[in-house]
């Protein structure tokens, strides 16, 4: 029988995105020619909790990997060997690059367990210094930076916390809480799009999807619910794609900017960490995936999340033994400029 099978992972030859289990052999590979997830050699010395590849990744090959307990690590040559980029011990819970990353070598990460102090920490030389933010108060449980697709010119940096969310406008240099609206609010899940257009996934009284046209100054709901995760298109600004999750892992999509929803056949696991992932070239490969921690592995689509199926998960019939086995997936980070138009096998 033929099969379409699609690239998504970080690898010489083969190169597309790295998913993220538990356990020491943290990152897996897809390679193009099985769709099978594969173990990369590392990082190793604990759980990764995010990955990030650089937007140039084409040519440097580089990304970053946060490790709790272990701080960051860095890969040059597409993820097969990974070293130390910045102190050990550090407890590191997300990170992100700059969009602008391969001109200012800027990336920033969330350290911290859940009940102490936050940090976040900044380099602007890839990874070989660090600075700390300073904040106006002390922010415990911080769990996930957001940054602006338009960072280069309006350096703003969001950090959202179990409380009220931390913004930055001078480049990650110093938080401050954010006021009006989001000051009031559960904030779980944020995505900034083009154009001053946020949206919020809130939780408690009047919860769901919220959607700011001014940067964050005036909201309005436009989808009830409980959601745990949202995420904007690369090209937003071009299709007004959004994406969510809701608590019971079901998937909504608009193409309207949140004016109107539809929930295509996609459910993905819940009551754990729940992801989505844009292709940093959606606007023509038009690829997405997204994954629950307690799936066996994540779902893709090539059609901008009307269709989904299932990306390498381990088929027990499949006599090469090829899939992803045993890992749950907390984070995706699909590289940019991959050909996915796939191969038969």
């Amino acid at each position: 029988m033929f099969r379409r099978i699609l690239p998504i992972l970080l690898i010489p030859l083969f190169s597309v995105l790295v998913c993220l289990s538990v356990s020491d052999q943290s990152t897996v590979t897809a390679a193009q020619e099985t769709a099978a997830w594969q173990t990369a050699p590392g990082p190793t010395g604990g759980s990764v909790a995010a990955v990030a590849v650089s937007p140039d990744f084409t040519a440097d090959q580089t990304a970053f990997a946060a490790v709790r307990g272990r701080g960051v690590q860095r890969s040059e040559d597409g993820g097969f060997k990974w070293l130390p980029a910045g102190p050990d011990g550090w407890y590191v819970n997300d990170l992100v690059l700059s969009p602008d990353f391969a001109n200012d070598e800027k990336l920033f990460v969330a350290a911290g367990l859940p009940t102490t102090t936050t940090s976040v920490q900044r380099s602007s030389d890839g990874g070989r210094t660090w600075q700390a933010a300073t904040f106006a108060a002390p922010v415990i449980d911080g769990r996930t930076l957001v940054i602006s697709p338009a960072f280069a010119s309006d350096q703003t940096l969001y950090l959202v916390t179990g409380g009220v969310p931390q913004v930055s406008v001078d480049g990650g240099a110093t938080f401050a809480a954010a006021e009006g609206w989001l000051s009031t609010q559960a904030v779980k899940a944020l995505a900034l799009a083009s154009d001053q257009v946020l949206f919020a996934a809130t939780s408690g009284p009047g919860e769901g999807i919220y959607r700011s046209l001014n940067g964050g100054t005036d909201w309005v709901l436009v989808r009830g619910g409980s959601f745990t995760a949202v995420a904007a298109s690369p090209a937003y600004a071009a299709d007004s794609i959004v994406l969510a999750l809701d608590s019971s892992g079901q998937l909504h999509r608009s193409a309207n900017g949140g004016t109107s929803w539809s929930t295509p056949t996609l459910t993905v696991s819940s009551g754990g960490t729940e992801t989505i992932a844009f292709s940093p070239t959606f606007a023509s490969d038009k690829v997405v995936l997204a994954a629950g921690s307690l799936d066996g592995g994540p779902y893709i689509s090539v059609d901008g999340g009307l269709t989904w199926s299932k990306s390498g998960w381990y088929d027990p019939a499949d006599t090469l033994n090829n899939g992803l086995i045993g890992g749950a997936v907390f984070d995706l980070a699909p590289a940019p400029n991959q050909d996915f138009s796939g191969v038969l096998l």
